[in-house]
């Protein structure tokens, strides 16, 4: 069946048909030209799969046929004046049956069965329809395109990567067909009905998780200013695109062009752009440094699982293998953070809080922009709160309105999180975000456009999603950390993580190896399932509150088997010049290849005012790979030269974490899809204390971070038109 020749639509019936009803129309209807009929009692009407040639006259046969029974079995009934209309205007015979009647009683919905399910599945004992509920049916599922739903589930980890629905029908143990336009499943078996309830279960939970990923990225802006608009400005313009590297490589030269948000402030009537620019900085670096002083403009990098398949030469040295036990301990001493451990200081200034704006509808990429606001509908709040002791918890009430969006933002995922099967992190990231090609007539190069806060966070939520970038790599040197990790962070803890991504079946996985005790785990690749970005206006980076998941492979054998050789077969050396290199035996009974090693070295610092806040630090270091030869193959440490391009090989990433909320977590690790955690609602307030707590005082000290960073764009002679004016193009730089 060519589904370009079919058409399916429904046809309602008023008032809903009696069981006997339904059976007398299906018997009574010429089925000429129709592929399939059902009904549906929970809408009511009927589902008709027909010849798209045939629709017309399909329906008028119907519609017919419906006018028949309806003028047949029911009759006016006679009210009082009084009370016209307030008591039921008909009556009903045999056939079909009064509303209130219809959705008082249940008595009828099994002597339906015969009628609403496809020949299929309609002898079966157990069966049912997905989804159950008609109304979220029809408010949520229909927008929805079920492919969404298999591709979830392979991301999930249910099964391969070209999903079916006879692959989801075998997982389910279930026989599985569905409507024409993919939105309904008919799901049927002979085994039991908990058969039906777990089917039941997996496909709520799949569905909830990818209407989840599928949500537009939400944003919130923070900003501490008052009698403020906003506007995009180039990178360029306020000193950013040098210093930003790409969330993905594609998107460099876009760098050349993409904007970020700044403020705009009103002068005699006319909104005056934000002047600060970030300039760059001359930096001598500490005799530990492996690089030399640097003058570059400021900024951040993409995600930390970077794909980097180039090889290079091993060093000719002659290598002295140490003794195994020393090899991975000796990681330690390889990644270095330029930082002041003993900092204890406090500072206990807390931000300003903004008022909140409602919602208006704009688009960002839209041809006709506003014009220059001429009155500001945003204020503040400037009363400076208080210094706390810090035994006590931030006060809710003193928090700024930004913090209380993302508070409520957790908590609309707090029935997703207990779902959510495999390895699940919930983090507040630092870094920054782009837009990639804007409209020049929405980018702000001196007279505006200018929007309202209302204006600004509608349109961003109608931009198309592949063009909203967050780098999350903060810099290339590590005399940065020390801005990252000054009061109120304590040093905790540190790790050093042997990474290796491994390729099988088309497919990548980690193994992560500990260099202090070389045990390993293995787990798939993260993906963010939902996140917010929080506009900071004021700094030169932003924050991104986000959740990610990767698969638990440990039940499986073929990938603990690669994850045992590849630890067993590291070996750690240095050549004559101190070198360090590290190999691997490439086994020929073991499928697939090693694609990327890192190494991650991270520092982790507690909250002086929040104890179970976590700022994690960790520098990634790219090991360079040399020619594969007789099954061994070489990886060397960068060498600290190449500083300069769009994929570094040594980069700093830094996030905030709650610990409460990790260890609810970590039950999600052998959590089966269709399974749900019990979570104790009682903790969010403490969650959002170790989450949002400290992330605006943090964001602050961020301002001098990457000023050296160089994704290898020169900028030059950049020019922009200025959408409003007539004169020469404005030249940056």
């Amino acid at each position: 069946m060519v589904g370009s020749d079919y058409s399916e639509f429904h046809i309602g019936c008023n008032p809903p048909l009696r069981p006997a009803g339904v059976a007398f129309f299906m018997e009574e209807l010429d089925r000429l030209g129709i592929v399939e009929i059902l009904y549906e009692p929970q809408v009511p009407a009927f589902k008709v799969i027909a010849l798209r040639a045939m629709q017309s006259e399909v329906t008028d046969r119907i519609g017919l046929l419906l006018t028949s029974i309806i003028e047949t079995d029911t009759y006016p009934l006679d009210q009082p004046r009084e009370e016209s209309g307030s008591l039921i205007d008909i009556g009903t015979g045999t056939l079909t049956i009064p509303w209130s009647v219809y959705y008082g009683s249940q008595q009828y919905q099994n002597d339906f069965d015969k009628y609403k399910y496809p020949e299929t599945i309609r002898e079966l004992p157990f069966k049912t329809i997905w989804p159950v509920d008609s109304d979220y049916m029809e408010s949520n599922f229909l927008e929805l395109d079920f492919n969404e739903l298999l591709r979830m589930a392979a991301r999930l980890g249910c099964f391969s990567q070209n999903p079916t629905i006879e692959s989801l029908a075998i997982m389910l143990g279930c026989k599985v067909t569905h409507n024409m336009r993919r939105t309904i499943l008919y799901i049927g078996t002979s085994s039991s009905k908990e058969t039906i309830d777990n089917a039941l279960k997996f496909l709520d939970s799949l569905f909830c998780l990818t209407k989840q990923a599928l949500a537009n990225i939400q944003h919130v802006v923070y900003t501490t200013g008052y009698n403020e608009c906003f506007s995009f400005r180039r990178l360029s313009q306020v000193g950013l695109h040098r210093c930003t590297f790409p969330q993905i490589p594609t998107d460099n030269q876009k760098l050349l062009g993409a904007v970020s948000i700044r403020t705009a402030t009103q002068d005699s009537e006319r909104w005056i752009p934000d002047k600060a620019k970030c300039k760059p900085r001359t930096m001598t670096l500490g005799k530990r440094s492996t690089t030399s002083a640097r003058t570059i403009p400021s900024c951040p990098n993409p995600e930390s699982q970077k794909n980097n398949d180039s090889s290079r030469s091993s060093p000719q040295e002659t290598p002295q293998i140490e003794p195994k036990s020393e090899e991975l301990h000796g990681l330690d001493e390889l990644i270095i953070f330029d930082v002041d451990e003993t900092s204890a200081s406090i500072n206990q200034s807390q931000p300003r809080s903004i008022k909140q704006n409602q919602l208006a509808s704009l688009s960002l990429l839209d041809e006709n922009p506003p014009a220059n606001l001429g009155s500001s509908l945003l204020g503040s709040t400037l009363s400076e709160p208080k210094p706390k002791p810090l035994s006590k918890k931030l006060s809710h009430r003193s928090r700024p309105h930004a913090i209380k969006l993302l508070e409520n933002y957790l908590q609309s995922l707090w029935s997703i999180l207990p779902r959510c099967p495999g390895y699940v992190t919930v983090q507040v990231k630092f870094g920054r975000f782009y837009l990639t090609d804007p409209s020049d007539q929405c980018v702000d190069v001196g007279s505006g456009p200018c929007w309202e806060m209302t204006e600004l966070l509608k349109g961003l939520q109608a931009t198309v999603q592949a063009k909203l970038g967050f780098s999350t790599t903060l810099s290339t040197t590590s005399s940065d950390a020390d801005h990252l990790t000054a009061s109120p962070w304590i040093l905790q803890g540190t790790d050093t993580i042997f990474q290796v991504h491994y390729e099988l079946d088309e497919q990548r996985f980690i193994v992560d190896i500990d260099a202090e005790t070389s045990t390993f785990s293995w787990y798939g690749l993260t993906s963010e399932l939902g996140s917010t970005i929080i506009h900071c206006v004021h700094h030169a980076w932003d924050m991104k509150f986000a959740v990610s998941q990767s698969n638990n492979w440990n039940q499986s054998p073929i990938h603990m088997e690669i994850g045992k050789e590849i630890t067993d077969s590291l070996q750690m050396s240095t050549t004559v010049d101190g070198k360090r290199l590290f190999e691997l035996t490439a086994s020929e009974e073991v499928q697939g290849a090693i694609a990327m090693i890192q190494l991650l070295h991270t520092k982790r610092y507690h909250c002086l005012r929040a104890p179970g806040g976590i700022l994690s630090v960790t520098k990634f270091q790219k090991l360079m790979p040399s020619e594969e030869k007789h099954g061994y193959r070489r990886w060397a440490m960068p060498t600290g030269h190449n500083l300069k391009g769009p994929n570094p090989e040594t980069w700093f990433e830094a996030n905030i974490s709650s610990t409460k909320l990790s260890d609810l977590l970590k039950d999600n690790a052998n959590l089966s899809l269709g399974e749900y955690l019990s979570w104790d609602t009682s903790q969010q307030e403490d969650i959002c204390d170790e989450l949002f707590g400290p992330v605006l005082e943090t964001i602050a000290r961020l301002d001098e971070v990457g000023r050296n960073n160089d994704n290898g764009l020169s900028g030059d002679e950049l020019s922009f038109t200025n959408s409003e004016g007539s004169g020469e193009p404005e030249v940056f730089w």
